[in-house]
């Protein structure tokens, strides 16, 4: 078991991005089967918006019953070669990263994010990003600052490794 966890505000984070997720598609759904309804479109149609609709909702409920064991399953940590990006419920994925491969560290702060004084740390590698979600914003500067150290430490200059940026 890694040590770090993510912020307890993770779970308020997660329910609000699902609910807003959901408002939209039930809106975008729902506005179609209108159509469907008022224009008299054929009967199949309406048959696979009320299916995707269900299908959405069913999706939806699933994710907010989940997000207390999602957040119980992600954790991270840090030593001087690796770090370790342990997450899943279903599948359990365990990612070591060794800071030789990491080109950049970002800092993402959202609209939503920012609410909640969380942001999330991504390390770009050459294949894929790997993201560490909803961390509170001054334990995400701090990794981002530690990590910079660790690279130096490596004998790499950290304008080649390390690129910090911040997207709002």
């Amino acid at each position: 078991m890694l040590k770090n966890r993510l912020s307890h505000k993770a779970v308020v984070y997660w329910r609000m991005e699902e609910l807003i997720t959901l408002f939209v598609t039930v809106l975008i759904f729902g506005g179609l089967l209108g159509c469907a309804l008022y224009w008299d479109w054929p009967k199949w149609l309406m048959y696979i918006f009320i299916t995707l609709l269900v299908l959405c909702l069913v999706g939806s409920v699933v994710g907010l019953c989940t997000l207390q064991k999602r957040f119980r399953h992600w954790s991270y940590t840090y030593d001087d070669r690796f770090f370790y990006i342990r997450e899943g419920i279903w599948i359990k994925r365990l990612v070591m990263l060794p800071f030789e491969k990491i080109q950049a560290v970002t800092l993402i702060e959202g609209s939503l994010l920012s609410q909640l004084d969380l942001a999330t740390i991504e390390l770009q590698v050459i294949e894929k990003a790997y993201r560490v979600p909803a961390l509170d914003k001054h334990v995400a500067l701090t990794i981002q600052q530690e990590l910079a150290e660790l690279t130096k430490k490596k004998g790499a200059s950290t304008d080649e490794t390390i690129t910090t940026t911040h997207r709002v």
